[in-house]
């Protein structure tokens, strides 16, 4: 469905919001926040140095919050995202487990959480974002400013 309102949004014109878009989006940004906080908190328990651990836990619990605003905007549009699966949890849950058995140091730690980072930044930037709320493209941001927040925090433990 194609219209031909438009809205301006920091200084140009953007299409009207599409529910399916929305949806679409919502859904993406759900799932990118949902992984980020469970390898995290999967990770965490192998730090042992405690100011970096807590640092993790502070990111987890910011991706809580993340996905709190995001249920938040889809109790708006009528939407429940989906929760990750048991087996996507178990597999992330299982691989992470097992590089860190192969290797249990703090710069193995960081390279991981580097990695998965990365591949949420690279997910939220393939996120179409032309015909969303206002709201939605304000939190996607967030979202992304975060991811790449962490992933720069993250190098001063490697």
């Amino acid at each position: 469905m194609t219209t031909t309102t438009t809205r301006k949004g920091k200084g140009t014109e953007r299409p009207e919001a599409d529910g399916e878009k929305c949806r679409e989006a919502l859904a993406a940004l759900y799932k990118n926040v949902t992984m980020a906080a469970h390898g995290v908190n999967v990770l965490t328990p192998y730090v042992t140095d405690r100011q970096v651990a807590k640092a993790m836990r502070k990111q987890a619990e910011q991706y809580d919050v993340f996905a709190d605003q995001i249920k938040d905007l889809c109790k708006q549009c009528d939407f429940r995202p989906t929760a990750l699966s048991r087996a996507a949890q178990l597999m992330s849950e299982v691989s992470l487990k097992l590089k860190m058995l192969s290797d249990g140091s703090l710069t193995h730690a960081a390279k991981i959480l580097m990695q998965g980072t990365l591949n949420g930044i690279i997910d939220l930037c393939r996120i179409d974002c032309e015909q969303v709320s206002d709201d939605i493209l304000s939190l996607h941001g967030q979202v992304l400013n975060y991811e790449e927040t962490a992933l720069e925090n993250a190098k001063q433990w490697l």
